[in-house]
C-alpha cells in the first residue's frame, strides 16, 4: 500500500499487520487451526513495510499538521518496538537494521510539519538513535 494513492492506506496497512500479529502469537501458542507453533516470523522485514506506508504518506496528510503528528507517533512507536529487540528466541529476535534507519529518517523528514524547526527534527532524530 506504500505506494498506493488510497487515503486510508496507512490505516488498511496496519490492521493487516495487526492481524499477522494476533495470528502469529495464536500460531506460536498453538490454538490457530494449523498449530504449527512456529508462527509467522514476523521479522524486521514486516516492520520495514509498514514503516515505507508512514515514509510515503506525506501527499495523504500534507494540509493536516496534527494528523502528520499522529502517524509520525506511531512510526516512533514501531520503531521503539523494534529497537527493543522484541522476541523470546534469540534467532528472531528484532533488531533494526540499514533498511530501518533510512526509513525511520525517511519518516521524520515527510511526517514533520513545516512549522516545526530544522533543530526540532534534529531533536527527533537524536532521540530516536
Amino acid at each position: 500500500w506504500a505506494r498506493s494513492g488510497e487515503t486510508e492506506r496507512v490505516e488498511r496497512a496496519f490492521e493487516v499487520f495487526e492481524r499477522m500479529k494476533r495470528w502469529d502469537e495464536e500460531c506460536r501458542a498453538g490454538t490457530d487451526e494449523y498449530d504449527g507453533g512456529s508462527g509467522t516470523l514476523i521479522d524486521v522485514a514486516t516492520y520495514n513495510s509498514l514503516l515505507k506506508v508512514f515514509a510515503m504518506s506525506r501527499d495523504v496528510v500534507a494540509n493536516d499538521e496534527e494528523e502528520m503528528k499522529r502517524l509520525l507517533a506511531r512510526a516512533i512507536s514501531l520503531f521503539r518496538e523494534i529497537a527493543a529487540g522484541k522476541g523470546d528466541d534469540e534467532d528472531y529476535r528484532l533488531k533494526p537494521d540499514h533498511v530501518t534507519y533510512a526509513l525511520m529518517l525517511q519518516c521524520v523528514a515527510s511526517l514533520t510539519p513545516s512549522s516545526f524547526s530544522t533543530r526540532k527534527k534534529d531533536e527527533i532524530c537524536e532521540n530516536l538513535f
